[in-house]
């Protein structure tokens, strides 16, 4: 494997991991919390917007297969369900398609590490705020 191709694949499961945690594990079209992954607006093949994270959408593998066997069915629920991803892929539809270097894709990866970690901080204060709000309000009625 040379180093191009182990650096694409280091990217590709930074840019799961970031799809995943966008839509706090769950499956974007059925709410299952159970095998999600990131599935490609746009189709990996087209480097351009590859790592993109306005060109994913996190779906269980039952939906995955669904918007891979179904794709001008899935668009239409794009459409509806998820406008503002619909429009991202109408709007970069016709970009041209390149070959990122080695170079490229290695600050591609910096920048998903650095969205993944705000991402998962964000996830944990989203779930502590309540808990917190919670603990306060409880702590408030013993006074």
């Amino acid at each position: 494997m040379n180093k191009t191709t182990r650096l694409e694949k280091q990217a590709d499961r930074l840019w799961q991991k970031c799809i995943v945690a966008m839509f706090r594990y769950r499956c974007a079209n059925c709410g299952h919390e159970y095998s999600a992954s990131g599935h490609h607006i746009h189709k990996r093949g087209k480097h351009e917007t590859r790592w993109t994270l306005m060109n994913g959408i996190c779906l269980c593998w039952k939906c995955h297969i669904w918007a891979e066997d179904h794709p001008e069915e899935f668009m239409l629920w794009l459409k509806e369900k998820w406008y503002s991803l619909y429009e991202w892929h109408e709007l970069h539809e016709n970009v041209p398609i390149r070959r990122f270097a080695p170079h490229e894709i290695k600050a591609i990866i910096i920048e998903l590490r650095q969205m993944l970690k705000r991402l998962l901080l964000k996830a944990h204060t989203l779930i502590l705020i309540p808990y917190v709000f919670a603990l306060a309000f409880s702590l408030s009625k013993c006074v």
